[in-house]
């Protein structure tokens, strides 16, 4: 008769966002699930450097409607989300893939939402400028 053995495994919850300092200024609930809905799209395919483009711009996406919000506050919103992302995506802890990818985020989620999409535009199609 075969020995029966205990094996251990570690499983890594996602940790929760903590979004309370915008209480009263979002929908917490809401963003939970658009989050959880970003989290979904990447349950079957890798991230890494090729599409942290769709992380990112997802992420954008979610926080530019938000007008109770200063473009910093949803500037620091969705580098929290972004990274969060990225940790829950990428298996293993600190993995060199996830500081890479986390060096990244910033820079590009600040420049995408201080651009004033209007008025580049309006200045690429001088039609819309009416």
């Amino acid at each position: 008769m075969a020995e029966i053995q205990e094996v251990s495994v570690d499983v890594t919850l996602p940790a929760p966002l903590n979004l309370d300092k915008y209480k009263g200024k979002i929908n917490i609930k809401k963003i939970q699930e658009q989050v959880e809905d970003i989290r979904d799209m990447f349950a079957v395919k890798k991230l890494g450097p090729e599409n942290i483009s769709q992380i990112i711009i997802e992420v954008v996406k979610m926080v530019t409607p938000l007008t109770k919000l200063t473009k910093e506050q949803k500037s620091s919103l969705a580098i929290q989300v972004a990274n969060q992302l990225i940790e829950d995506i990428i298996p293993g802890k600190d993995a060199p893939m996830e500081a890479v990818l986390k060096s990244m985020v910033p820079d590009l989620i600040e420049r995408l939402i201080m651009v004033d999409w209007n008025k580049l535009a309006k200045k690429m199609c001088p039609c819309m400028s009416a």
